[in-house]
């Protein structure tokens, strides 16, 4: 964290340099990490900008989507919360979150479950 400078008429010159150097610095990192917001997701739905949050936080940050990142390929029901959105059937695609994270035939959704074998959806045959 940068410390405040309280009282300006003890800094040195040079003392207010390396503040704002430091200020600088850290201006910079922020805007590295907007600049790989921007490349994250691949096509398996990795996050590739979350390692360079450690510096700020040590804890790595926890995927809130772990599990779902496992269907990713898989054929999947997607759909909205709200009624004038119909569920769609449908490969997912890529995670990207947070809202409306899922990625199905080209279109985002709040909500992705896996579709079972024995789901309906599933054809079995003539029974």
């Amino acid at each position: 964290m940068i410390e405040k400078i309280t009282n300006q008429n003890q800094v040195a010159r040079h003392k207010l340099a390396e503040k704002i150097n430091e200020l600088v610095d850290v201006v910079n990192k922020q805007q590295d990490i907007i600049r790989q917001i921007g490349e994250w997701g691949s096509s398996k739905g990795e996050c590739l900008w979350c390692d360079t949050l450690t510096e700020f936080n040590p804890e790595k940050p926890q995927d809130p989507y772990a599990e779902q990142r496992k269907w990713i390929g898989k054929l999947c029901r997607a759909f909205d919360d709200d009624e004038t959105t119909a569920t769609v059937f449908g490969i997912l695609e890529k995670i990207i979150g947070p809202a409306n994270p899922y990625l199905v035939n080209g279109a985002f959704y709040e909500h992705c479950e896996p579709v079972k074998p024995d789901d309906d959806i599933i054809y079995k045959g003539e029974q």
